[in-house]
C-alpha cells in the first residue's frame, strides 16, 4: 500500500515532502512536526513518545504532508495527472447525505469515495478532514473558483473556527 501510493499518487502529483512515516522518523526528523496530544487536564503530551502513535506507518494517519504538497495534490487532480478528468467529479462528488457538522457552516453535506462534498452559499466544496492524538487537519477544495484551503495542525484542538473563516472568505 505505502509503496503503491508513493509511486502512483505522491510522485506523479509532485508531492516531494509527503511520505508515510512511523514513530522512529517522527522522533528523529526535524522537518516533521511533532503531534501534541491534549490530556484531560489541558496539558499537552508529545504523542510521538506515547504508545498511541504507531511504530510503523500505514493507511490510517500514517501520511505526513505539507500545505504545499496538498496544494500540488489538488492541482494534479484538476489537471488530469492523477485521474482522467471525468473521473475526478465521480470520485470527489458526494453520494450519501450526511448530517451537517456542528462546527462548520454548510447548507448540505454528502459523503463519497473518501471525500466529503459540502454546499455553502451555492458553492461546492470538496475535501476531507483528519484528526487523532496530536493532529487536526482539513483540506477544502473550491472547484468552481480554483481555490484550495489547507489547515494542518499538530495539536488536536478544534480547527473548526479556522476552517469556517476560510469558507466564509472564499464563498462570501
Amino acid at each position: 500500500y505505502v509503496d503503491h501510493v508513493r509511486e502512483h499518487v505522491f510522485a506523479p502529483a509532485g508531492m516531494t515532502s509527503t511520505a508515510f512515516i512511523g514513530r522512529p522518523d517522527v522522533l528523529t526528523d526535524d522537518r516533521v512536526a511533532r503531534p501534541y496530544w491534549t490530556q484531560p487536564d489541558g496539558t499537552r503530551v508529545d504523542a510521538a513518545t506515547s504508545p498511541v502513535m504507531g511504530y510503523t506507518a500505514g493507511p490510517p494517519g500514517g501520511a505526513y504532508s505539507t500545505a504545499a504538497d496538498l496544494l500540488a495534490f489538488t492541482r494534479a487532480l484538476r489537471s488530469g495527472t492523477l485521474l482522467t478528468p471525468g473521473f475526478v467529479d465521480v470520485m470527489t462528488g458526494g453520494k450519501v447525505p450526511t448530517p451537517p457538522p456542528v462546527d462548520l457552516p454548510v447548507q448540505a453535506q454528502f459523503y463519497g469515495y473518501g471525500h466529503i462534498e459540502a454546499i455553502l452559499a451555492g458553492t461546492r466544496i470538496v475535501g476531507h478532514s483528519g484528526g487523532g492524538p496530536g493532529v487536526a487537519t482539513r483540506l477544502d477544495v473550491f472547484p468552481r473558483d480554483g481555490w484550495t484551503s489547507v489547515v494542518l495542525g499538530n495539536y488536536d484542538t478544534p480547527i473548526g473556527p479556522i476552517v469556517a473563516k476560510a469558507r466564509e472568505l472564499l464563498t462570501g
